[in-house]
């Protein structure tokens, strides 16, 4: 079920600070991604992996002709998708997949308090953080979308992002958007089997360099053409 908190959709139960976000319309994304864009060379087309209710998305189509988002939790994305209708955007369309390396089917383990999630095939997952539930959702590949002329892309999927950069080669070395990246070593290790690349490393090997941290863990990439 969903519900309305202040002026945003989201689903009943959302608490915390999540909740106080909506509430004070004063969302965390907000300064990382001001910070982000002022590197922007145009101002055409975006990407938001991880878009939750619509806060991250709102707030880029207010910045770009275009937006295109990614997210996986049913309920969050109906939100998302009534977040957008209510404020009569048009230039922003969502998706309800998870991004990652595979195109198949994954677990999402969901929050409870703020309906934020991950996808994992971690098989030692700590049932400490397995949060409130599971369910199976569709994983596919960035790449597989073939995007051309992207100029930013925020990533933010609560510790998949190696996996979902992994999947992207093509996509970054094609666009070289400027990357604004959530990464958390620690949560990544807890969440996420070995497997998992370092999505920093990836990006720094394919051209890019970190050029500041706008936020506790947030990263800021930019393509070596870019002057340092």
């Amino acid at each position: 079920m969903i519900t309305k908190n202040g002026n945003w959709w989201a689903p009943k139960g959302t608490m915390g600070r999540a909740a106080d976000y909506m509430l004070d319309e004063n969302f965390s994304c907000i300064h990382p991604i001001n910070v982000a864009v002022e590197y922007c060379k145009k101002f055409e087309n975006a990407i938001d992996v991880g878009t939750w209710i619509g806060d991250s998305t709102v707030h880029m189509a207010g910045l770009f002709e275009n937006v295109i988002g990614f997210e996986p939790h049913p309920m969050v994305y109906i939100c998302c998708e009534k977040n957008l209708k209510q404020r009569d955007i048009t230039n922003a369309e969502v998706y309800n997949y998870a991004l990652s390396n595979e195109n198949r089917l994954m677990t999402l383990y969901n929050g409870k308090s703020t309906f934020t999630g991950y996808v994992s095939d971690k098989e030692d997952l700590p049932k400490q953080i397995r949060i409130h539930n599971q369910q199976q959702v569709q994983t596919i590949v960035l790449d597989s979308y073939y995007f051309t002329d992207i100029d930013f892309i925020k990533i933010d999927c609560d510790s998949h992002e190696g996996f979902v950069v992994a999947g992207a080669e093509e996509f970054f070395k094609t666009n070289m958007p400027v990357v604004l990246i959530e990464s958390k070593s620690k949560t990544h290790k807890d969440r996420q089997p070995d497997s998992m690349p370092d999505a920093i490393e990836l990006l720094k090997s394919w051209g890019y360099y970190i050029k500041a941290r706008p936020a506790k863990a947030d990263y800021l990439l930019l393509p070596e053409e870019y002057e340092q």
